[in-house]
């Protein structure tokens, strides 16, 4: 036992402030009280608690990959302004814009950047907030982004999406990515469509992949699909990240199946290959 913890404690040095503070939230009240009936258990929570946190704290190792944004609060404004007029819900979910936030955005148009990608493939576009930081990362690159998206608007069909997808949607008469600027665009190709169907075709003319990005259907199924047939065009030391990891446990079950190491860009799942 001496010898786990101390060989903890030396992990722990290289865990971020932020991740340090998250160390507190395992000793709250009611995991005390948890292992104080169970202390059988305590051992192997303990494990898994810090084991978390390592998992966070790894991306590290690739540094500070952030940059700034030069079109996303021009693009938030755009996509407040038509919200403004939108309201009514879809599979019991108001109506929503599916924003991502500043700091996730930046983080990808850094990683974009030092990457040096020369094929980028991301399924799902909605207002296109995440297109438009990848198509700024590529800016100064000789890049191509290949999107594939399968649009819901107020006047959709909820019967014709999946039943867990939410509330996010772009307005009507406007296209996936609508945000993204003329002057962005030379380098993106959109695809609609469901992405089980167009994603096949996309990696096999897209032909070698140097990073996937999934943010479409969060269903499990769709989720292992994607990676599936990402994995196998992704060139090696090539990326999969994944938005919204946390839904369901496809991210964490894909990377334990191939007995690789999860990251964190932000709140973005990394896994390289």
């Amino acid at each position: 036992m001496s010898f786990q913890i101390s060989f903890t404690i030396v992990e722990l040095n290289s865990v971020s402030e932020s991740n340090f503070y998250t160390m507190f939230e395992i000793f709250t009240k009611d995991n005390a009280v948890e292992t104080a009936k169970n202390p059988e258990k305590a051992v192997s929570f303990l494990r898994y608690k810090f084991s978390e946190i390592m998992y966070y704290s790894k991306f590290s190792r690739f540094g500070d990959c952030s940059s700034s944004l030069d079109n996303y609060g021009k693009a938030v404004k755009q996509i407040t302004e038509e919200f403004q007029d939108i309201s009514g819900k879809t599979r019991g979910e108001s109506y929503s814009p599916g924003i991502m936030a500043k700091t996730d955005a930046e983080n990808l148009k850094g990683f974009v950047e030092y990457v040096d990608p020369s094929v980028v493939v991301e399924t799902g576009v909605c207002n296109g907030i995440s297109t438009l930081s990848i198509l700024e990362g590529m800016e100064e690159l000789e890049s191509v982004l290949y999107s594939i998206d399968l649009p819901e608007s107020p006047s959709s069909d909820e019967g014709d999406f999946w039943g867990g997808k939410g509330g996010s949607v772009i307005p009507n008469k406007k296209a996936p990515g609508w945000v993204v600027p003329e002057s962005l665009r030379t380098k993106w190709n959109l695809i609609l469509g469901n992405s089980l169907y167009r994603l096949p075709e996309v990696m096999e003319e897209s032909g070698e992949v140097d990073i996937f990005i999934h943010d479409s259907e969060h269903s499990y199924e769709m989720m292992m699909f994607e990676f599936c047939l990402a994995w196998k065009h992704l060139r090696e030391g090539g990326y999969l990240i994944c938005d919204d990891h946390k839904w369901n446990s496809a991210f964490s079950d894909f990377a334990d199946q191939k007995d690789i190491t999860k990251y964190k860009l932000g709140k973005l799942g990394l896994l390289e290959k």
